[in-house]
C-alpha cells in the first residue's frame, strides 16, 4: 500500500501544477499584450516556486493532521490531498473571474471588507447576475470533481497504522513536514550579506509588465502567506468612505471625473522646454540643511548647490515618510503611504506591490519612452525591484549591478550595497545605450548610516556622515556630465534630484527634521528660469514631484494622485502629510497636526516663519484640531481605500511596457 499510496499522491501533486499552469497560460491569454511576448514561459517558471511554496504549506498542514490522529489509512491522506486540490482549483478560477471584473486578486477585496458583508455582496451581485451560470457551472464541477476523487480514492482496505509506532512511517512523516517547510525557505540579500527567509511573491515578480508579474501571483498562496494573518490586525477607518472622498474632493480641487476613478484628471503641460528624457534621482537620506551646510573648504554638495543656483531649487519640501519605501511610494504614485494594520509596519504591503498606479512609466507609455528603476542597496531590494515592476518599470537592484561589475563588484560595495559611483556609472552606460527617449528612477545608498564612503574617494571630510554625501556629490557629478558628454538629446533632458528623507541636522528646531531639498534642471531651464520666479519658495511634498514634472512638458497627460505642481499658485495653502513608522503630521494655515491613528492621539503645533514649535496647543484652538483632524483622515483614508480597490488608475491608459532588456 505505501508504493500505491506514494503514487497517487505524486499524481495529485502534477496535478496541481498542471492546474497551475493552466491558469497562468489563461490568465495571459485573457490580460496580457504585446508586451509578454517571450517572456510567458519565464512568469510560468517564477510562478512554479510559489506554486511549489503553496504545495509544501499544504503537506505540512496534511502531515500534521495525520501526525496529530495518530492512527491513519492512506485514504485519508488522499481526501486531505483531494480537499486541497479543490481548494487550489477553486480559487484559480474564482481569482481568474475576479481579476476579469474589477481588476483586482480575489482576497484583496473579499477579506479586506470580510467584516462588511454588505460590501462584498455589492461587488459579487452584479456579476453573478450577469453571469448566472457560473454558479451552475460551479455546482457540476464540483459533482464532477467528487466522482473522479472517489474513484482515485480506491486503495485495498487495510487496517489504520499507528504513527507513533511505526517508526518508518513516522520518519516519513515528519521528513514530510520537513519538506514542506524547506520548500518555503529563500535566500534573502540584504546589507549584511545575506539571510534566509520566507518565500513570497514579491521575490518573482520582476517583470517589467504589470500583467505578467500578476500572473506569477499563486491565489492561495498569497491569502495564506499574506491575507489571513493581516486579518489578525485589521485596520480600521474613523470615516465612511463617502464622506472621505467628497472631503478629499474638496480639498484637492478636483474636476469632475469618472467615479470609479475619482482622482483621474488631466495635466496641460506648458514647459515649452522640449523635454523628452526624464531623470529622478533619489538620494538616500538628503536633507535640506546638509544640501545648504558648508564645510571647511566649501559647500558639502558644491555641484548639487550650483545645479539649483542654475535651476529651480525648492527648499520647502515637506518628506512624505520618514523611510525611503515611504518616499519612493508617495514619489512614484503621487499618493500618501499610509500605515500598516500594525503599528510600526513601513515595509510595502501586498496590496502597494500589486497596485496600480498612474506612475511616469504609465502616463508616458512604453510606444516612445524606455523606463528604468536603479538601487543598488541590498536591503529589502525585492519590495522595491517588484514595486517598480509591477509599474512597468525595467527594474534593476543589487544582484544585477553585482553582475555588470564582475571582479569589481566586491570592492565596489559595501554592506548598504553598490556604492553610488559605481552604480551611477553603471547606470549612465544603460542610458547611454538606450536607444530613443527614456525615464530612469535613481535611488542612491551610500549617504545612510553607518555612513561609509569608498576609502579612495576625492576630498574627503572629517565627518564619516557628511563625507558620504560628498561622495554621492561627487557620483552625480560624474554622472550627469557623462550624460552630458555622451547623449545627444542631453539638453532635452530633465533632472529630478531629491531627498528620500532626512538623517543629518545641524539645529534644534522640528521642521529642519523633515525638510528635504528639491532641484529641478535642465539646460534650457538655465536660460528660462525666470517664468517661475516666486515658485521656489513654495512649500510641497513627495506627491507633488509627479505633478511638478507633468507641468514641465508638452501636451495633456493623465494624472491621479493628490499633489500639486509647485509651479501653480493654486498648490499653496494646501495641507501637507508627512508620517513616520507611528504618526502622521498634517500641515496647514500655520498649524501643524501631529495624529497617531492606532492609538488617536492628537496635538497640535502652531507653525511661526516657517518652523513648528512643538508645543501643544489644542486646547487653544478646538476648531482647528478638529478641523485639521478630520481633513488628515480623508486624505489619509480616501488613499488608503482606493489602493486597496485599485481604483488610481484605469488599466485602459496604460500603454504597452516595453519588453526590451539591459540585463
Amino acid at each position: 500500500m505505501p508504493f500505491r499510496l506514494a503514487v497517487k499522491a505524486l499524481q495529485l501533486v502534477v496535478l496541481n501544477c498542471a492546474l497551475f499552469a493552466g491558469y497562468r497560460v489563461l490568465f495571459l491569454r485573457e490580460f496580457a499584450g504585446p508586451a509578454a511576448t517571450g517572456s510567458e514561459g519565464a512568469a510560468l517558471l517564477h510562478g512554479l516556486r510559489l506554486d511549489i511554496a503553496l504545495l509544501g504549506l499544504e503537506l505540512v498542514a496534511i502531515a500534521g493532521v495525520t501526525l496529530l490522529r495518530r492512527r491513519v489509512r492512506g485514504t485519508l491522506v488522499l481526501r486531505l490531498l483531494w480537499v486541497c486540490t479543490y481548494v487550489n482549483a477553486l480559487s484559480l478560477v474564482a481569482n481568474l473571474l475576479f481579476f476579469r471584473e474589477r481588476n483586482q486578486h480575489l482576497w484583496e477585496m473579499l477579506l479586506a471588507n470580510l467584516g462588511r458583508p454588505d460590501e462584498v455582496y455589492v461587488a459579487l451581485e452584479p456579476f453573478l447576475d450577469l453571469h448566472p451560470y457560473v454558479a451552475v457551472a460551479w455546482l457540476l464541477g464540483t459533482v464532477a470533481f467528487v466522482v473522479v476523487a472517489r474513484w482515485h480514492l480506491r486503495l485495498p482496505v487495510h487496517p489504520p497504522r499507528d504513527l507513533w509506532r511505526h517508526r518508518s512511517a513516522l520518519v516519513a512523516t515528519i521528513g514530510a513536514i520537513a519538506l514542506g517547510v524547506v520548500v518555503n525557505l529563500e535566500w534573502v540579500t540584504d546589507q549584511d550579506g545575506g539571510r534566509i527567509g520566507t518565500t513570497a511573491s514579491k521575490y518573482y515578480m520582476d517583470f517589467p509588465d504589470y500583467v505578467l508579474n500578476q500572473a506569477v501571483v499563486n491565489p492561495m498562496f498569497d491569502l495564506l502567506r499574506y491575507y489571513a494573518p493581516s486579518l489578525m490586525a485589521k485596520r480600521r477607518y474613523r470615516l465612511q468612505a463617502p464622506d472621505a472622498l467628497a472631503s478629499s474632493r474638496r480639498l484637492l480641487a478636483l474636476p469632475e471625473t469618472d467615479p470609479r476613478y475619482p482622482l483621474l484628471q488631466t495635466i496641460h503641460g506648458q514647459g515649452r522646454l522640449g523635454i523628452e528624457n526624464i531623470v529622478l534621482l533619489q538620494v538616500e537620506s538628503l536633507g535640506t540643511s546638509t544640501l545648504e551646510h558648508e564645510a571647511d573648504d566649501g559647500w558639502v554638495m558644491p555641484y548639487l548647490h550650483d545645479l539649483a543656483q542654475q535651476g529651480l531649487y525648492f527648499p520647502n519640501v515637506i518628506q512624505s515618510f520618514s523611510a525611503t519605501d515611504g518616499s519612493t511610494f508617495a514619489t512614484a504614485t503621487s499618493l500618501h503611504r499610509t500605515f500598516g494594520p500594525n503599528e510600526g509596519v513601513s515595509h510595502f504591503l501586498p496590496n502597494e506591490v500589486n497596485g496600480h498606479y498612474g506612475c511616469l512609466a504609465r502616463i508616458l507609455g512604453a510606444r516612445t519612452h524606455h523606463h528604468y528603476f536603479f538601487a543598488g542597496f541590498k536591503q529589502r531590494t525585492a519590495d522595491f525591484l517588484s514595486f517598480m515592476a509591477n509599474q512597468g518599470y525595467d527594474a534593476l537592484g543589487y544582484r544585477e549591478f553585482l553582475a555588470r561589475l564582475g571582479d569589481r563588484g566586491e570592492r565596489e560595495s559595501n554592506n548598504l550595497g553598490i556604492y553610488d559611483g559605481p552604480m551611477l556609472r553603471e547606470v549612465a552606460d544603460i542610458l547611454v545605450a538606450t536607444p530613443g527617449h527614456f525615464t530612469a528612477y535613481v535611488a542612491t545608498s551610500t549617504s545612510h548610516s553607518p555612513w561609509k564612503a569608498p576609502d579612495d574617494m576625492a576630498s574627503p571630510l572629517p565627518q564619516a556622515d557628511l563625507s558620504t554625501f560628498r561622495y554621492a556629490d561627487q557620483s552625480i557629478r560624474a554622472f550627469i556630465e557623462t550624460l552630458r558628454a555622451r547623449r545627444p538629446d542631453f539638453d532635452r533632458t530633465l533632472f529630478v534630484i531629491y531627498g528620500d528623507h532626512t538623517s543629518v541636522t545641524f539645529g534644534d528646531g522640528f521642521t529642519e527634521r523633515i525638510r528635504v531639498p528639491l532641484i529641478l534642471y535642465t539646460p534650457q531651464m538655465v536660460r528660462e528660469r525666470e517664468r517661475w520666479r516666486g515658485r521656489e519658495s513654495a512649500w510641497g511634498s513627495h506627491v507633488d514631484i509627479l505633478p511638478t514634472v507633468l507641468s514641465l512638458l508638452d501636451g495633456p497627460h493623465s494624472y491621479s494622485g493628490m499633489g500639486r505642481s509647485l509651479l501653480d499658485a493654486t498648490a499653496d495653502g494646501r495641507g501637507l502629510i508627512s508620517s513616520t513608522y507611528v504618526n502622521s503630521l498634517y500641515i496647514r494655515d500655520g498649524f501643524a497636526l501631529r495624529y497617531a491613528p492606532h492609538k488617536r492621539e492628537v496635538q497640535l503645533f502652531a507653525m511661526v516663519d516657517g518652523e513648528i514649535i512643538p508645543r501643544d496647543v489644542s486646547a487653544a484652538h478646538p476648531e482647528v484640531t478638529a478641523r485639521l483632524k478630520r481633513e488628515h483622515l480623508a486624505l489619509y483614508e480616501t488613499s488608503d481605500r482606493l489602493v486597496r480597490d485599485k481604483r488610481v488608475f484605469p488599466r485602459s491608459e496604460i500603454s504597452e511596457s516595453v519588453t526590451a532588456s539591459t540585463r
